[in-house]
């Protein structure tokens, strides 16, 4: 992952934490910041192609706007399962990284990252994570044919 940031002029400063933080509200608490400061990546299908949407901690994706970034039905978005994380990105749940998947996956930043001039995302491992803009964000995910949109919502 650290590799793939670098080999677009991005460099990361990835920290291993004690235990791992199985939650964005565990993460904040864990660093001290606001819960929308921490990256959640969130790795979905549509219509069986998977993909990874990273948004606020203190927002949910939503599955009617992802289905209309991908043109299809609402429907045709599914979350993929712990081992279909694991398969297309080389991650676990809760460690899945913004770039350096296994397979090629489109990855959506969040327009509502960019409340903060800095967030934090998981490193490639449930303990770790880094801090970095959500412009450097976009250009992460750009590598996969990415890109910035707005696909939250607020938590019910």
């Amino acid at each position: 992952m650290r590799d793939a940031a670098a080999a677009i002029g991005v460099e990361i400063d990835i920290r291993t934490f004690e235990r791992p933080m199985p939650t964005a509200v565990a993460a904040a608490e864990m660093l001290g910041c606001e819960v929308g400061r921490i990256t959640k990546s969130l790795v979905f299908a549509a219509a069986g192609v998977p993909f990874v949407a990273l948004t606020p901690g203190d927002r949910v994706a939503d599955q009617k706007k992802l289905a209309a970034e991908f043109g299809v039905g609402r429907k045709k978005i599914r979350s993929a399962t712990p081992e279909d994380v694991l398969r297309v990105t080389g991650f676990v749940v809760g460690g899945v990284a913004p770039c350096g998947h296994l397979e090629p996956v489109v990855v959506l930043v969040d327009e509502d990252l960019f409340r903060f001039a800095t967030v934090f995302a998981a490193g490639g491992t449930a303990p770790t994570l880094f801090e970095i803009a959500p412009g450097d964000l976009v250009r992460l995910a750009e590598t996969g044919g990415g890109r910035r949109v707005a696909i939250s919502k607020a938590m019910a």
